[in-house]
């Protein structure tokens, strides 16, 4: 009876003055985010490059992407929990990008500056030979019925634009808006689609040389040269 009495008296006592260890805060982590991978792997400041993966968030807020050597990316184009798209800055070298999302940081994956080539790139020698070969092809962007009226096969053609972007396809000076540049980069574009549908690169897209000559001769003011 004595004890049961005295735990009692312990138990109310402690009721009285108060619980002082109710545990401590958890912090609840969210999970890391992490880049599996980026399209394409090599492009100028200026260029558009997609960075996919996962725990990205469902916008941006606070979170971003840097480029080596530190160089935190201004223009965020777009921004899902798998996927961004981004403009590489200027001063962007090659190395290692990483996804910052709070005060989380993730993987890093590799990639290279591929400044755009300080001789001229001629439209003639170095871009209408991309589009005869895998654009201005039979039943596509080509003759005189074009898909989506848009022409690759002459200067006029390209720089016309067609039905669906109208003159930003070609941009001068501005890779980053002509639409030519997210059309042959991924899919995640208006139209859904990832050009070239036809031709040799149909099921790879062009290669990244190609997609940055093409970059560097809108960079370089898109000439009828």
């Amino acid at each position: 009876m004595k004890r049961h009495l005295r735990t009692l008296l312990l138990l109310a006592s402690l009721t009285a003055g108060g619980c002082t260890d109710m545990g401590s805060d958890v912090e609840i982590q969210t999970p890391l985010p992490s880049v599996l991978g980026i399209h394409p792997d090599s492009a100028a400041a200026g260029d558009t490059v997609t960075i996919s993966g996962a725990n990205f968030g469902p916008s941006q807020g606070s979170s971003g992407v840097t480029f080596p050597p530190g160089v935190t990316a201004s223009v965020i184009l777009s921004w899902s929990n798998d996927t961004i798209v981004v403009v590489v800055p200027a001063g962007a070298t090659s190395g290692s990008i990483s996804v910052s999302v709070g005060s989380r940081t993730s993987n890093g994956i590799q990639f290279i500056s591929a400044a755009p080539p300080d001789t001229l790139v001629h439209f003639q020698t170095g871009v209408l030979p991309i589009l005869l070969n895998n654009c201005a092809i039979p039943s596509c962007h080509s003759g005189s019925n074009p898909t989506s009226q848009f022409n690759a096969s002459t200067y006029a053609g390209v720089r016309k634009g067609g039905a669906t972007f109208g003159a930003n396809v070609v941009i001068p000076f501005d890779s980053t808006n002509s639409q030519i540049m997210h059309m042959i980069r991924s899919s995640n574009n208006l139209i859904g689609l990832r050009m070239p549908q036809g031709g040799p690169y149909a099921a790879t897209g062009l290669p990244d040389s190609l997609i940055v000559r093409i970059g560097a001769w809108i960079h370089q003011g898109a000439l009828n040269n």
